[in-house]
């Protein structure tokens, strides 16, 4: 009783750290202020230090309340990657889709350690690297966008492919990692995780984090559609590709991603 009570305790503090759904409502608005830089560094490297913490702290301080609570924090996990695709596909503000789309990452991570074995924890740790990674290559490539378009509104865009090619490619990579399509690295953090699952025998739960990542696909679809493909808007017909101190940053990123997957 104590233990679960001290691992709820803790899980809610890391919760709001990572950000965990419900408790997730500051990242949009942190994320879509703050500085490209700050963006980059917020999705990258402060969110996995809430899971960091549930690691060492939770799990091996309460390992009675932990296995207690495994049901809970799976059914958390479950509702947050669902919920937040869903709003992630209906923004139109590229940050603040990519911060709903960081919320439902923390989500497949905490499914991860919920599963409790070694498979779980290899997959949540593997789901933060390629996080890092991919959502770090997202923002810069979107900080580009906004620097030279002087918005943050999707439906502003368009046609941009023939302006910033590079970005494009940057854009293109950090989605197909993001979706879990192979044969990059977000694939792989996707199999150990149903591979997890089904370990545990959790079935449903592992059909609709599948699902899931359907929806995920589709707004990642929709970041490249509408600002890359289309028509080009007039008031973008001098629009340059992005600094050069901007894309270096993002192809180096890159080189992580193939280098992992």
């Amino acid at each position: 009783g104590m233990q679960t009570l001290l691992f709820l305790a803790f899980f809610a503090s890391f919760a709001v750290k990572m950000p965990m759904w419900p408790v997730h409502t500051w990242l949009p608005d942190a994320h879509v202020q703050a500085p490209t830089a700050g963006s980059v560094i917020l999705a990258a490297v402060l969110l996995k230090m809430g899971g960091y913490g549930f690691l060492r702290f939770s799990l091996t301080m309460f390992p009675v309340g932990s296995q207690v609570m495994t049901d809970f924090v799976l059914w958390i996990s479950v509702i947050a990657i669902v919920y937040t695709s869903l709003v992630a596909l209906v923004q139109e503000d590229m940050k603040k889709l990519l911060a709903w789309s960081s919320v439902g990452q923390v989500g497949y991570i905490v499914m991860g350690l919920a599963a409790m074995s070694n498979i779980g924890w290899t997959a949540a740790l593997w789901h933060s690297v390629a996080h890092l990674l991919f959502k770090g290559l997202l923002f810069l490539a979107v900080a580009g966008v906004i620097l030279r378009t002087g918005t943050r509104n999707m439906y502003e865009t368009g046609g941009l492919i023939k302006k910033m090619p590079a970005t494009f490619i940057s854009v293109l990579i950090g989605i197909i990692a993001l979706s879990g399509v192979p044969p990059l690295t977000g694939f792989a953090a996707k199999w150990l995780l149903y591979q997890a699952m089904i370990e545990r025998g959790w079935y449903f739960q592992a059909g609709i984090a599948f699902f899931s990542s359907t929806i995920a696909f589709l707004y990642c679809f929709r970041l490249i559609h509408s600002i890359f493909l289309g028509q080009l808007k007039p008031k973008h017909a001098e629009v340059r590709e992005a600094p050069i101190i901007m894309l270096v940053p993002q192809y180096m990123l890159i080189m992580g991603i193939m280098l992992f997957s």
